[in-house]
């Protein structure tokens, strides 16, 4: 599993999203769409997903989906990730899943007035 050393700002913690350009990292190749990578920020760390790529002359843009923050003692390092490993962090997305969607405007679907 990869990992990006990132400072990430207010904004990118409300919608867990960012932009991450290829050149401004240490990365030894691209990364694929849909692989997971660990983004650690201080001394937080992030399970995320590589969700888009896009292509510039000279670079490549990733577009990262923060996944759930987890501690030191989760978080899977460069070697062999455990089945364990994998059905705990699971839980925790599942946990995390069922206590609903977040706050959504109106009736939830965008561009149609409520009735």
């Amino acid at each position: 599993m990869e990992t990006l050393e990132l400072t990430l700002s207010p904004f990118t913690h409300r919608t867990r999203s960012l932009l991450v350009r290829h050149t401004e990292t240490e990365l030894s190749r691209g990364l694929e769409p849909g692989e997971v990578i660990e983004i650690r920020d201080g001394s937080s760390r992030w399970i995320a997903t590589v969700v888009d790529i896009d292509f510039e002359l000279s670079d490549t843009l990733y577009r990262v989906e923060l996944g759930p923050e987890c501690s030191a003692d989760h978080a899977p390092d460069a070697g062999p990730v455990r089945t364990a490993d994998v059905v705990a962090l699971l839980r925790r997305l599942a946990a995390a899943h069922s206590q609903g969607p977040r706050r959504r405007a109106g009736n939830g679907h965008i561009g149609r007035a409520r009735a």
